[in-house]
């Protein structure tokens, strides 16, 4: 039931069930300002805000920031509307300066774009917001000094309490881990799964959130740390679910009515992704100019060969290998093969206690050898001596996925009415499930395709565990029936 106040500073402030909140309403002209004066495409005609407290005091000293805004957007809307007189002059202007960079001391930066802004947090956490051109006033005071709404908004912004606002889940996720005792270690991860979950979900709220952003945060995981990552994202998540139920049961105003980290199977298989088609194929080429060079490194790699993103990631250097081939009819040699290979660092798959091909040596595809950049000059360096990454890994990978979904390649997944998943959507991973199907039709040696796709070797008995494994020009050729 919500109370009625008298009209004055705090008139927007309303009740419901003894929460404090905000409300506006906007009248169609006054949309049209708000519009123009916030660079929106659109504005509601009403907008509410809980301001999560049932202190009065408290909830009129977060109130203020919010009618301070509004009070500027009845002045924009006075000037603008006023045909008798002219308030000042109207100048656009953007968020942040297009092809710009802000470094700070922090560590922290900005970059601009006219379509974006992507921000760039100490820890390396990627975020990014529209970069929205708007339009504001430089006031003529001689003219506007004694007009209503330029006093009230005076009023209203010089009234402002200087008070720090930090966001609500992470005050929410310190009030855990602190109450929680965790360790120094623990607290990281419980930490670092919630800016990880804001990345993936678009940077909402988890009130805001669904099952669905969960899930997209698992596979974003699973897909930066192979299956043998799945313990880790089991705790992740775990903190994640435990953090809000304490918030629910604790707090005096629980900012979650349900727990949208509950109910999630986690285990250390790899997500049941539908494959790409051939069809898929060809759209990724046609969009092909989308993607930064790194990325389309990283696409045509992982398609052409099934090695996992991680996997990828890890390489550090390459090696010319020469190995001589014989008839197995008759034992004649028949030439020499040099092939071009790299050692997958870190790919390992240790599940059911099995020995793992994480770290292995696997020849590059010809579709990676033969890509090439916008301009004709190869996308792979002429030799591997370091990263061939430089973004993060996770970040790498979103951008990636957004892209391929962009082109219709990528599909979301598909939710019932309790929003729980029933259908899971393509990703860059349906990549990897493609080429286990090409396996399938090729029919190579079951231990050669486990070692390119880094699946745990059976160990039922010692002879795996002699020789080194397959040539380096033998796999090549399977390899490469997988295509791109």
């Amino acid at each position: 039931m919500s109370s009625r106040k008298k009209r004055g500073q705090n008139d927007h402030l309303r009740q419901r069930n003894g929460v404090w909140y905000l409300r506006f309403q906007y009248s169609d002209a006054l949309r049209a300002s708000a519009r123009a004066y916030y660079g929106r495409e659109d504005w509601p005609k009403e907008e509410a805000r809980s301001l999560n407290t049932k202190d009065k005091v408290e909830a009129e000293v977060l109130a203020q920031p919010y009618i301070a805004r509004h009070k500027s957007l009845l002045l924009f809307h006075a000037a603008a509307s006023d045909e008798t007189k002219k308030w000042g002059d109207f100048i656009a202007v953007w968020q942040m300066e297009p092809h710009t960079r802000v470094n700070r001391p922090d560590g922290s930066s900005s970059v601009a774009s006219e379509a974006t802004i992507i921000h760039t947090a100490p820890d390396g956490t990627i975020t990014s917001e529209p970069n929205r051109r708007r339009l504001v006033i430089k006031f003529d005071e001689k003219i506007v000094a004694k007009e209503p709404a330029f006093i009230e908004a005076k009023k209203a912004v010089q009234g402002v309490k200087k008070t720090v606002y930090k966001d609500v889940d992470a005050d929410m996720m310190t009030t855990y881990v602190l109450a929680s005792k965790l360790s120094k270690d623990d607290r990281v991860l419980a930490e670092r799964g919630l800016q990880k979950f804001k990345l993936a979900n678009g940077g909402k709220t988890i009130a805001n959130s669904l099952r669905s952003d969960v899930a997209k945060l698992i596979e974003a995981e699973f897909l930066a740390r192979g299956p043998n990552g799945g313990e880790r994202i089991k705790k992740m998540i775990a903190y994640l679910r435990a953090a809000v139920n304490f918030n629910i049961r604790k707090a005096d105003v629980p900012l979650y009515r349900s727990n949208i980290f509950e109910g999630h199977d986690i285990d250390t298989n790899n997500l049941k992704r539908p494959p790409y088609s051939e069809a898929d194929l060809r759209l990724i080429k046609q969009g092909w100019a989308l993607f930064t060079n790194q990325e389309k490194l990283m696409v045509a790699w992982h398609i052409a060969s099934s090695v996992r993103p991680v996997g990828l990631y890890s390489i550090r250097r390459d090696e010319m290998t020469e190995e001589e081939e014989f008839d197995e009819a008759t034992g004649r040699s028949l030439g020499h093969h040099v092939t071009r290979s790299v050692m997958i660092e870190s790919d390992k798959d240790t599940r059911r206690g099995g020995a793992d091909y994480g770290h292995r040596r696997l020849p590059i595809p010809q579709a990676v050898l033969d890509a090439r950049c916008d301009d004709g000059s190869p996308l792979l360096p002429d030799r591997i001596d370091g990263p061939l990454f430089s973004a993060p890994l996770d970040q790498l990978l979103n951008s990636i996925n957004s892209k391929l979904l962009k082109i219709g390649v990528n599909t979301e997944d598909k939710v019932d009415e309790n929003k729980r998943i029933v259908e899971k959507g393509k990703s860059l991973y349906s990549g990897r499930h493609r080429a286990r199907d090409r396996f399938r039709s090729i029919k190579p040696p079951e231990e050669m395709s486990r070692a390119i796709m880094g699946h745990t070797r059976r160990t039922s008995d010692s002879h795996g565990n002699y020789g080194h494994g397959f040539t380096m020009f033998a796999m090549k050729r399977v390899i490469d029936l997988i295509r791109f």
